[in-house]
């Protein structure tokens, strides 16, 4: 099994989106060792999509996308998962009164549920596919020719190339379902992921053959921090010609609230504007209908609107999607209400490349924009951002991690990254990291963005805030243009390409503080970036400048808050020390990791350690510390406390009933 296999099963099973069971048995289905992700990734779309709605199903496929792309950042770090979990299939008999009969092997039989066995595809119309045909064989052996190819500034990849005709036969042979037409294809599952990441680069030929492309930042797995969980099936539930069984037999999805019906998932929002005739009206009449729709949504905290033709209105509040009692738009309808914010520069934007990336200013704040068309129409999206800048306590931060913070923007000069996935708050902490320094330094500060979505306010420092595309062109040029400046402190976002890390390295020799955001899950997916984005000759010479440069990375996500109707960060935290400096010269980002895992330093700490230190603090629940800790260990600890804090309560209500 592949490693971003293991990792997308983790991911699966730790988002509760199925059990251990219905992992395993459709991966056995499947064929173990032969399953690719891509194909596992479909097969269980497909399973979770049969009998949805389209617009449910298109939901479906997101959140399968974002799954994939976790699974892929796990496999970047080239450790194995924390829990890794192993098929062991046992064969047992039923006698008429469905008492189980061991097979030949008692230790090895299951604890069968007094109401049958576990079959995860019980009424889901999925049937095991047929032995592997010689196409296939042929075709996977293809697949494991691996060639290394390196350009420049591009990261080495592994290319796995296989025929048209083989990839389809590969298709036919392990579909879970009659019809290749039931759902997106396999592209479509990862495109978004390719796009994300690179991909492969240039056009392909028609009778090229189809490829799939990937990072390759490997790096030693970690044994001892993994555990092994062996997952018992019954080998009658993975053969063809087994009897359906009855209801009794059935455990259902373990599915999140993303996947529950379309109207449990309305919100009430008392004072919407009504958007009735919305195609009726003209684009004032539409823009002050926008204003006023962000300004109520704003007020009752939420975080992005999306506005798309052939759908109600949706929002996200605290990480989940919820409808909004509104009607379908149609297509006009979408494309007024869209429109009715932009100006005539980034109308015609949009009309030449059919997409648009912008900020918005509006009365009580600014927001993100992003319009895209689609197959109903036009199709926006809007994140709202925060109307003032909260400090780094505010967000979350505990105390020791908010002096450490501090003390690396106090650095003269120097690297600092901020990372995180999509929707974690980067920008709210940029901004407060800004925010300090223009409070502390009589400075400046310029700001890199793309787009804007924050206004900094001067203080004793200036701030300068310039938009990739509207106020210069790429961000590489800006940079450029920023060293001429004469800045203090320059912060940039999103950064990924290896110009634009150079850059950012030579210009901290230069003497300034650069601080800048990227998409990463982990301090060690942060460092393998920045490294091996380079390539292999050159990759001693960026070590040594990231060793000298790096001051500190922060990386974070949002969980649900103790306190209920509020998020609060939970971080990972590295200062870069004499010992981790000599660790980075050499490139072992593995013992950066088991450094902050085993340090007693404030500022040092891991996403579990953190996890667990603001369970302490009382600013999380114990089920929610529960869900987002990865490693089993710290998890197992955790639950122990939780059992025990349970415990003292009820002696403690005892007693006092007594």
């Amino acid at each position: 099994m592949s490693l971003e296999l293991k990792w997308f099963i983790y991911v699966l099973i730790q988002h509760e989106i199925v059990t251990p069971e219905f992992a395993l048995a459709l991966l056995a289905r499947l064929g173990q060792e032969d399953t690719t992700l891509e194909v596992y990734a479909q097969q269980l779309y497909n399973l979770l999509a049969d009998g949805q709605p389209e617009d449910e199903q298109n939901r479906m496929l997101q959140q399968i996308q974002s799954y994939v792309e976790d699974a892929m950042d796990g496999a970047d770090t080239g450790d194995e998962p924390p829990e890794i979990y192993e098929l062991e299939i046992v064969d047992t008999a039923e006698n008429e009164e469905g008492n189980a009969v061991p097979a030949d092997d008692e230790s090895s039989a299951p604890q069968v549920a007094p109401g049958g066995v576990f079959d995860p595809f019980a009424g889901k119309g999925a049937v095991p596919p047929p032995r592997p045909s010689e196409k296939r064989m042929e075709a996977e052996a293809e697949d494991e020719s691996i060639e290394y190819a390196t350009s420049t500034g591009e990261l080495s990849r592994v290319r796995i190339e296989t025929a048209e005709v083989a990839t389809k036969d590969v298709r036919s042979d392990s579909e879970v379902g009659a019809d290749s037409d039931s759902g997106p294809s396999v592209a479509d599952i990862m495109s978004a992921f390719n796009r994300k990441h690179g991909g492969a680069h240039g056009q392909e030929k028609e009778d090229a053959p189809r490829t799939r492309t990937r990072n390759i930042a490997r790096g030693p797995a970690t044994e001892t921090t993994r555990s092994m969980k062996k997952v018992k099936i019954e080998s009658r539930l993975l053969n063809e010609s087994a009897k359906s069984p009855g209801p009794g037999d059935t455990v259902p999805l373990s599915l999140p609230r993303f996947f529950t019906d379309t109207a449990k998932r309305t919100m009430k929002i008392d004072g919407l504007p009504r958007l009735d005739s919305v195609d009726k009206l003209n684009l004032g009449e539409c823009a002050l209908l926008m204003t006023d729709l962000v300004a109520v949504l704003r007020h009752n905290k939420i975080s992005d609107l999306y506005v798309n033709a052939g759908e109600p209105l949706f929002v996200r509040r605290f990480g989940l999607i919820s409808y909004l009692d509104t009607p379908k738009l149609s297509g006009k309808a979408a494309e007024h209400l869209n429109f009715a914010l932009l100006d005539n520069d980034q109308k015609n934007e949009f009309g030449e490349k059919h997409r648009l990336s912008t900020s918005i200013a509006l009365r009580d704040g600014r927001c993100r924009c992003n319009l895209r068309i689609q197959i109903h129409g036009i199709s926006g999206s809007y994140h709202l951002a925060p109307p003032y800048i909260r400090n780094l306590s505010e967000l979350g931060f505990l105390p020791a991690a908010e002096v450490s913070i501090h003390k690396l923007l106090d650095n003269p000069s120097g690297l600092i990254v901020v990372a995180g996935p999509a929707g974690s708050g980067k920008t709210t902490t940029l901004a407060a990291m800004v925010d300090y320094l223009v409070h502390k330094r009589a400075g400046q500060v310029v700001m890199l963005e793309s787009p804007i979505e924050i206004i900094q306010e001067n203080a004793k420092g200036n701030v300068i805030q310039r938009e990739i595309g509207r106020h210069t062109g790429t961000m590489s040029m800006a940079l450029r243009a920023a060293m001429r400046e004469d800045p203090d402190v320059v912060v940039l976002s999103e950064i990924y390409n290896p110009s634009t890390i150079e850059q950012a390295l030579r210009a901290t020799e230069d003497g300034l503080l650069v601080i800048v955001s990227m998409y990463a899950t982990s301090t060690a997916a942060v460092l393998a970036r920045l490294m091996e984005v380079f390539e292999p000759l050159r990759r001693p010479e960026v070590r040594a400048m990231i060793s000298g440069n790096l001051r500190g990375v922060v990386v974070q996500k949002l969980i649900d808050a103790a306190e209920g109707d509020s998020q609060t960060v939970i971080y990972e935290l590295m200062t870069n020390t004499p010992e981790t400096a000599a660790m980075l010269v050499d490139g072992r980002i593995s013992a950066v990791t088991d450094l902050m895992r085993n340090s007693k330093r404030p500022d040092m700490c891991t996403l579990d350690g953190n996890v667990v230190a603001k369970y302490h603090a009382g600013h999380i629940t114990g089920e929610v510390a529960r869900k987002a800790i990865h490693h089993p260990d710290v998890r197992i600890k955790v639950e122990q406390e939780i059992a025990l804090a349970e415990a003292r309560k009820l002696i403690s209500d005892w007693e006092k009933k007594k």
